[in-house]
């Protein structure tokens, strides 16, 4: 319960993330929005919807990855002195930190997807906005995930390793080459 409450006391404390995440989420909407505004459906146009798509799961993620390892350095010595103390273990400290935040990582990425989804001009389907909204959230919570473990892993200045890091998944996200003609190496 103290890890909950703490969380819960964090997020009322720092109104200043609530508000970045949504200025940055509005931001970065527009200016997607501004760049791939009604896609024709063309040739040239489903190139273009697959760039948008890839852009938008890379922002996402950095997104995540970044606002976690921010966070997270921040609360590393109240950490170790609470664990050190036996007052929790790291899988509650973990647990209780993503499930505080997952109504954030699903408000946030459906916000961004209300705003780029339908002015893209990806397919107007109900079923299929929900499904690009959810996939969003889905991406959202494995870059938070992602940003714990590496905030984790690096304890200090986290974010010096983070590109690094995340160049592979970027490389072999299948935008730049299809996997299937990758080298049998």
């Amino acid at each position: 319960m103290l890890l909950v409450w703490r969380n819960i006391v964090n997020i009322i404390w720092n109104p200043m993330n609530f508000w970045v995440w949504t200025i940055e989420t509005l931001v970065m909407g527009i200016m997607i929005v501004m760049v791939f505004w009604k896609l024709e459906y063309d040739l040239k146009g489903v190139k273009d919807r697959a760039g948008a798509m890839f852009f938008i799961c890379i922002n996402q993620m950095v997104w995540a990855v970044f606002g976690t390892i921010l966070t997270f350095e921040m609360e590393y010595f109240v950490f170790l002195r609470e664990y050190d103390d036996k007052t929790y273990g790291i899988v509650p400290y973990f647990l209780t930190k993503t499930i505080i935040e997952i109504p954030f990582m699903f408000i946030f990425p459906i916000v961004f997807t209300a705003i780029t989804y339908f002015a893209i001009g990806y397919e107007a389907d109900v079923d299929k906005f929900f499904f690009f909204a959810f996939a969003m959230c889905m991406i959202v919570i494995c870059g938070a995930s992602y940003g714990l473990v590496i905030s984790a892993i690096f304890k200090h200045n986290a974010y010096n390793f983070v590109t690094m890091l995340m160049f592979p998944l970027v490389l072999f996200g299948g935008f730049f080459a299809n996997s299937g003609d990758y080298p049998g190496y």
